[in-house]
């Protein structure tokens, strides 16, 4: 049988972890720009001028004022919303969420072994 509350522990941590991800000024709250990185992941794919308007409605429907944004309380009841005006994340897109940040935040293109090398640079026209 499984352990559901080291699952409930996991889904928590995991929200907890996406929403601080997504708290891009570390406020507490998400406010309509941060939002839309939720909507995107539940799959809105209207413009920037669509969402505030489905934003306004998102926070009134979670009573949360839409100046101030919605809590970390809020989002957390959000994302274990299956209803039509939730935002449900498997633990599994939430996982995915995570793992598409940390590839956005890698450096791209190949590591030079000069950067890691304790032999100092490397000589000039690559010969010893």
């Amino acid at each position: 049988m499984p352990d559901t509350d080291s699952d409930e522990d996991t889904r928590l941590a995991l929200k907890k972890t996406v929403f601080r991800l997504w708290d891009k000024d570390c406020d507490g709250v998400l406010k309509r720009e941060e939002m839309l990185q939720v909507a995107r992941c539940v799959g809105f794919d209207g413009s920037e001028e669509e969402w505030g308007d489905e934003y306004t409605q998102v926070c009134a429907e979670n009573t949360c004022n839409a100046d101030e944004g919605m809590s970390e309380d809020a989002i957390m009841k959000l994302l274990d919303d299956k209803s039509e005006t939730g935002c449900w994340l498997s633990n599994a897109a939430l996982e995915k969420v995570l793992e598409h940040a940390l590839e956005e935040e890698a450096p791209s293109g190949p590591l030079t072994t000069a950067v890691t090398s304790d032999d100092g640079p490397a000589p000039a026209g690559g010969g010893p």
